[in-house]
């Protein structure tokens, strides 16, 4: 039997595979720079997101994001993992924490690309809540 090939409608139709996505957006946004503060006639200070506790926080939001996604996806079966980490609430709270984090990283100095990955990263979460609710209401539930 030959299988189909996964296309764009496929990845935007499951809330699943856009969380996993945002998971992975915001793990590289945490590992990147976040802020950088240049001296002048001295030198450039970068901070990473994982130096401080907001990118520490936003590693624990992602790491809640993939095993939601695994469970979603059905890569873990588990009913007790379905009805603790429901994909529209966490979806819902990790990407408003991100992104909210995220901006309120922007006033703290100039902003790296990590930083904006994270708020990028939350968007696409928030996406993911989106997509699970119209899911959740086209079901009836």
């Amino acid at each position: 039997m030959q299988r189909k090939p996964i296309t764009a409608q496929d990845i935007l139709n499951n809330p699943g595979i856009i969380l996993a996505i945002a998971a992975i957006l915001l793990i590289i946004g945490t590992i990147g720079p976040w802020v950088s503060v240049s001296v002048p006639g001295f030198a450039t200070i970068t901070t990473s997101g994982l130096s401080t506790g907001g990118g520490r926080l936003a590693l624990i939001y992602a790491l809640i994001m993939l095993g939601t996604a695994a469970v979603s996806l059905g890569y873990i079966r588990s009913p007790t993992l379905g009805m603790v980490f429901p994909i529209l609430s966490v979806s819902t709270l990790t990407g408003f924490g991100a992104t909210v984090g995220g901006l309120l990283g922007l006033t703290t100095g100039a902003a790296g690309w990590g930083l904006i990955v994270v708020i990028f990263a939350g968007l696409v979460a928030l996406f993911a809540a989106y997509r699970a609710f119209i899911q959740k209401t086209r079901a009836g539930l």
